[in-house]
């Protein structure tokens, strides 16, 4: 089972998030399913992101990394082939424990579409309607 960490700094005696990390035990991302649903409505841990931990191995997924289906409103998806294609040069991504997911990029995303509404830059929670 994933854990979902959202990372931010301080703005207002607050801390704002904009990185969303998902992380798994090594092996356990399954890389032959096409895509991967994360969901948005999940509670998350917030942190700094001084305490991202720099020392697993993790990949950023771009927004063109990004999409959604009808069927899973309150999820993103993950093209897990094309986040393939662009690190092809990794031995083997079953070493990858983490992704890191900008929350600007899901917000683009959900807000590409009409009955999607993000508030993830202040409150860390994205939802469908």
């Amino acid at each position: 089972m994933p854990v979902y960490t959202l990372y931010g700094d301080f703005h207002d005696d607050q801390i704002v998030p904009f990185l969303l990390s998902v992380q798994f035990h090594t092996g356990e991302l399954n890389w032959s399913t096409p895509y991967l649903y994360i969901p948005l409505d999940t509670p998350k841990h917030i942190h700094t992101i001084n305490e991202l931990d720099e020392d697993v191995f993790s990949i950023s997924i771009l927004l063109s990394d990004l999409t959604i289906h009808s069927d899973k409103p309150n999820e993103i998806g993950v093209d897990l082939q094309h986040v393939q294609a662009r690190h092809n040069n990794i031995a083997s991504t079953d070493e990858i424990t983490t992704l890191l997911i900008r929350l600007c990029d899901i917000e683009e995303v959900l807000s590409s579409q009409p009955t999607a509404s993000c508030e993830a830059h202040t409150t860390g929670t994205c939802e469908r309607q």
